[in-house]
């Protein structure tokens, strides 16, 4: 803020003694000042107001521990001009699709910006599936619920960790873990 003319002194209301000052909050600002003749007098009133930006708050659509390719929408609860995810994304929202801290930098109506809180999101660790094969007979450990596959195609679901062969061809496992990940086996 500073006074449109020169004089010989400045007494500025919120401290400052130069012909100009920095504002910093919001208030009431004038300036008394002294010409070279010695006169006195006063500036107008200016009143500045903060411009409130509403805070940046996100929050996770789902669990923030997931399984490794899945994934969790993450949004703003409230609606700004502009999003800027730490992550990359410019939406109201994102999907979350690995490990981290999840936040948006949002820029309201008035140019004013602001950090959201951060949400961190972790994948359960994925665990090898494998299976031996003695004869036609394939057998994994470590499960409660096993789906053998053959040439593609489920051919046994269930308890049973052991798969007798129907056949030559391509056989893959795939396994529920103890958190509900589904976890596929290299095929043999």
């Amino acid at each position: 803020v500073c006074t449109g003319n020169t004089y010989v002194s400045y007494q500025w209301k919120v401290g400052g003694t130069g012909p100009c000052i920095q504002a910093k909050t919001a208030g009431d600002y004038f300036v008394s000042v002294t010409d070279n003749n010695g006169c006195k007098g006063g500036s107008n009133h200016l009143t500045l107001s903060n411009s409130t930006t509403q805070p940046a708050t996100i929050s996770p659509m789902g669990t923030t521990t997931f399984c490794a390719g899945d994934s969790v929408q993450v949004c703003s609860d409230n609606t700004f001009t502009s999003y800027k995810w730490n992550v990359g994304g410019t939406g109201k929202c994102i999907q979350a699709k690995g490990a981290g801290n999840y936040y948006v930098t949002v820029t309201d109506n008035n140019g004013c910006t602001v950090e959201s809180n951060h949400v961190p999101m972790n994948v359960y660790p994925t665990l090898p599936v494998s299976f031996i094969v003695k004869g036609d007979t394939l057998r994994s450990f470590g499960s409660s619920n096993y789906n053998w596959y053959y040439n593609g195609t489920l051919v046994q679901s269930g308890p049973d960790s052991v798969f007798i062969a129907e056949g030559p061809g391509s056989y893959m496992l795939r396994i529920t873990d103890v958190n509900g990940c589904q976890v596929f086996s290299n095929p043999i």
